[in-house]
């Protein structure tokens, strides 16, 4: 795990990156093409890796097999997580799901769940940098999440009020693996690779 001052040197890193590119243009095949862009993935970039987080918590709250709580909640291929975060499960059927393979009432369903929401928080400066970004270019939010994450992360961070658009895997039936997820995100926003 990063520490809170690894997080802000890279930040400054980024941040100062930015500056030397913005203003200029970078070449393709000698022609001047204009950033336009900058793409930002959730957990692990603008927040915390929430899963990893919440996987630790979730484990010790359970005492369940490890393997079990992975494929409950992790992008498995096909796991219910995996299902979940592309759209194949709404929320009810997959915590459903959870309750019956964790053998876990209702009340422990609901404190599972504040745990693995709760788990992400905004990396310190993120906010910061995306609204100085947001100054020059167009910010898309990119991400293999659910909807009731992104709720309850609007709800408590006011998330959708921080980027100008947004592209998520239950949206689109797919996730970051599928070469046609990244089509889909420059349809989205209408956008060439190199912009």
């Amino acid at each position: 795990m990063q520490s809170r001052r690894s997080n802000q040197i890279d930040l400054l890193a980024l941040e100062l990156l930015l500056t030397e590119i913005y203003g200029k243009r970078i070449y393709k095949s000698g022609n001047a093409v204009e950033i336009r862009f900058i793409i930002c993935d959730l957990g692990g970039v603008y927040f915390t890796d929430g899963t990893s987080i919440a996987l630790r918590k979730i484990n010790e709250f359970t005492k369940a097999d490890g393997e079990i709580i992975d494929d409950l909640f992790r992008e498995s291929p096909e796991k219910e997580g995996y299902l979940l975060r592309i759209g194949k499960l709404d929320s009810k059927e997959f915590w459903s799901i959870v309750s019956k393979k964790l053998n876990l009432k209702s009340d422990h369903i609901s404190a599972i769940r504040e745990m693995w929401h709760s788990s992400y928080e905004p990396i310190n400066g993120m906010k910061e940098l995306i609204q100085k970004l947001r100054k020059n270019y167009k910010v898309v939010a990119f991400s293999g999440t659910f909807k009731e994450r992104v709720e309850y992360l609007d709800s408590k961070y006011g998330l959708l009020n921080d980027f100008d658009d947004f592209v998520f895997s239950f949206d689109y039936k797919m996730n970051k693996k599928n070469p046609d997820f990244y089509r889909k995100l420059l349809e989205a926003i209408d956008a060439k690779p190199e912009e």
